[in-house]
């Protein structure tokens, strides 16, 4: 008997080996094929991640202006979308890394974010794309119009460059020669001085030049006879119909993106809607709070804004303008950087400037104190002079006249959205000068393109 028990202990052992020994087996496959399964699900996640990643480019790309993903509505687009049967749960999510607004500005980067889930395995992956920029054709031209160009009487338009008008942009540019040389070498009818004053103006070794305009013209474009007897070779340049959306900013674009930068200043603080005897710039408000970028808005809720006998070195946007807003007398108005515009008018503006300087003794104003210098001088007194014009690019989205025996001087660019009229004895005179960057708001998003070194996993 005890021969038989030690016999079924030992089978008993022998089984419970065998049968630990298949339990093991068993348990080493179910885990060997979980990590299999695991393995799979990674790499599915991973394949649906990058699928993703590809499918919101291509979004994007479609439309690389924004008019459907920057919208707040659409800003998870694609969210929780699937690809193909038994595919992963898909997330892709949008955000601006600059300032955390999608929807202020289509110049801005985006950063895509995407994670795939597939069983227990989560993959996450992020890009950032930046939106090409190419700058609207307006800016080939001294000026733009987006209407009709009347000259009324001897008023007449002077530049050294072309200038497009009406919605077959032909060129229609007029060129007086004595005229164009003055605005080449900057001098617009400076008159001799006699006091010891600052007169600034770039011209070489301190001189005071005075200019005298003749009455000889020319019309660029058509091969015309010259002053000089010469043939005008200077072609014009023609656009295709279908491209003349490009050809004026649209308003709205171009004044959000100004607004989301700016800082308002608001329009029961100027004195009889007028702009004068000041200095407004990046360092200096006299109306309220300074803006680094020195970008300022303006909403004169319809009614009419003058800009007078000052020195605005800034970008300095206007909305709702009235009908009757006015620049007048001797103004300083330049860009704050090579980025920015100097003035843009939602509404219409009369151009009622003289060529003569701008005085800080008549106004009884220093125009260049201490953090606001010109041409990198600045001082405490009122023995100054600056040249009367507006320099950098200038956009008004309704009309623009010019006054009887006005002489409004432009260097950079002229872009009217409505009609330009210039009453007789005016001359509106641009010296071109086409910006050498990107502008906000005056190019046109032809693309979207992955910034190098951007797209990485993520690990969460």
């Amino acid at each position: 008997m005890e021969r038989r028990g030690s016999i079924y202990v030992f089978v008993l052992g022998a089984s419970t080996l065998a049968v630990a020994a298949g339990m093991t087996a068993v348990l080493l496959h179910k885990e060997r094929l979980s990590r299999v399964n695991l393995t799979v699900e990674s790499q599915k996640a991973r394949a649906d991640a990058q699928s993703g990643l590809e499918f919101a480019l291509a979004v994007l790309s479609a439309d690389p202006a924004g008019t459907t993903w920057r919208s707040s509505s659409t800003l998870a687009f694609a969210n929780k979308r699937y690809f193909g049967a038994d595919a992963s749960d898909i997330t892709i999510s949008l955000a601006d890394p600059t300032d955390s607004d999608l929807t202020d500005s289509n110049l801005d980067p985006v950063v895509v974010s995407v994670s795939a889930v597939s069983g227990q395995c989560e993959q996450n992956y992020e890009m950032t794309l930046a939106p090409a920029q190419t700058p609207l054709s307006c800016l080939d031209f001294a000026v733009t119009v987006g209407g009709a160009l009347s000259k009324v009487g001897t008023g007449n338009i002077y530049t050294s460059g072309a200038v497009s008008v009406g919605k077959a942009w032909e060129v229609d540019s007029d060129a007086k020669p004595s005229v164009i040389d003055a605005l080449n070498t900057v001098a617009l009818a400076m008159p001799v001085r006699t006091s010891p004053v600052t007169v600034f103006r770039p011209l070489a070794g301190g001189k005071t030049t005075t200019t005298t305009m003749s009455a000889q013209s020319l019309t660029v474009g058509d091969g015309s006879t010259t002053a000089g007897g010469g043939t005008n070779s200077r072609s014009g340049a023609a656009y295709d119909p279908e491209t003349m959306e490009a050809m004026v900013p649209n308003t709205s674009d171009t004044i959000k993106y100004y607004r989301s930068i700016g800082t308002t200043i608001n329009f029961s603080s100027l004195s009889s809607g007028a702009i004068r005897d000041c200095v407004l710039s990046a360092s200096k408000n006299p109306f309220g709070s300074t803006n680094a970028t020195g970008t300022y808005i303006i909403d004169c809720g319809g009614s009419d804004i003058t800009l007078r006998n000052c020195r605005i070195n800034a970008t300095l946007v206007l909305l709702n303008a009235g009908s009757g807003s006015l620049i007048r007398d001797n103004v300083n108005i330049e860009a704050p950087s090579a980025t920015q515009p100097a003035l843009i008018v939602q509404g219409s503006m009369t151009l009622s400037t003289l060529s003569t300087d701008l005085v800080e003794s008549t106004a009884g104003v220093n125009f260049n104190p201490a953090g606001s210098p010109y041409d990198g001088s600045a001082d405490s007194d009122t023995a100054d002079q600056y040249p009367s014009w507006i320099k950098g690019l200038v956009f008004v989205s309704g009309n623009v006249s010019v006054t009887n025996g006005m002489n409004p001087t432009f260097r950079g660019a002229l872009v009217v959205g409505g009609n330009l009229s210039i009453q007789t004895g005016a001359e509106l005179r641009v010296q071109y000068a086409k910006p050498a960057q990107v502008i906000p708001g005056f190019a046109k998003t032809t693309g979207m393109s992955l910034t190098p070194g951007s797209l990485q996993r993520v690990v969460k």
